[in-house]
């Protein structure tokens, strides 16, 4: 379960194949929102699909993976700011 507090997800949530996870982060793109762990895994992606009619599957799958390999390339404490802008900017 996860509860939403000023934009941050607090408490536990447990998503399939990763561990507990204490500290959630969400964050809105253009086509829609990545939920990242702490160390920067992404654990979902809720897409806006009037914004993704028209997005083949390859260019979405690849723009995600861009941005958490951004993110991966900034420092720890930097992560989840890292990530933010390359999915927010990802799509302009």
């Amino acid at each position: 379960m996860i509860e939403l507090e000023n934009g941050l997800a607090r408490g536990r949530a447990t998503i399939a194949g990763f561990a507990e996870i204490r500290h959630t982060t969400p964050i809105a793109g253009d086509l829609g929102t990545v939920v990242v762990s702490g160390d920067s895994r992404l654990l979902a992606v809720d897409l806006d699909l009037a914004a993704v009619r028209y997005t083949t599957a390859a260019a979405l799958g690849e723009a995600v993976l861009t941005a958490i390999r951004r993110a991966e390339q900034g420092s720890k404490d930097h992560r989840a700011e890292a990530l933010a802008q390359a999915w927010g900017n990802t799509f302009t």
